[in-house]
């Protein structure tokens, strides 16, 4: 669900965005994150469920370090990635709810290496505030069964 959608929506090749393992991470950390968010106020069943999207969450990025040939200090590396995820989730979070920041400026740096063009940037607030809207209405059994949907984006 994620996955297919981080990789075959076109809207990252919308956003501009780079088609290397540290952004292909970021983005997908950024849609982990959205459901995580939504999955707060899901009580006990939400919370088992996040346990279990962000286990496999963490098993995909092993996969994807595997598949980028690192084969010396995996752990160490799988340790930075999953800091760098909750460094990320945490900024989107101030940003969103303490308003500490402009989202926009933290997608820039935590997505665009903060290299990003301006307006790509601000889409890209706009798509993830778009979908974290249509997450905020979506029934949590839903969810739960794993039927979120994202919208490409791109039209």
């Amino acid at each position: 669900m994620l996955l297919d959608h981080c990789e075959e929506s076109g809207i990252r090749e919308a956003l501009r965005l780079e088609n290397d393992f540290r952004t292909r991470h970021a983005f997908v950390s950024l849609h982990v994150w959205m459901v995580l968010r939504r999955l707060r106020g899901a009580g006990a069943d939400g919370k088992s469920f996040s346990q279990f999207l962000y286990d496999n969450f963490q098993h995909e990025v092993e996969m994807s370090v595997h598949r980028e040939g690192v084969r010396v200090r995996l752990s160490k590396w799988l340790r930075q990635l999953e800091d760098i995820f909750f460094g990320a989730a945490k900024a989107y979070d101030d940003a969103i709810d303490n308003h500490t920041e402009d989202f926009a400026e933290v997608l820039n740096r935590n997505i665009y290496s903060g290299k990003g063009d301006r307006r790509y940037c601000q889409a890209l607030a706009r798509y993830a505030i778009r979908e974290l809207v249509s997450l905020s209405l979506t029934d949590d059994q839903a969810i739960l069964n794993g039927e979120v949907k994202f919208s490409s984006g791109t039209k």
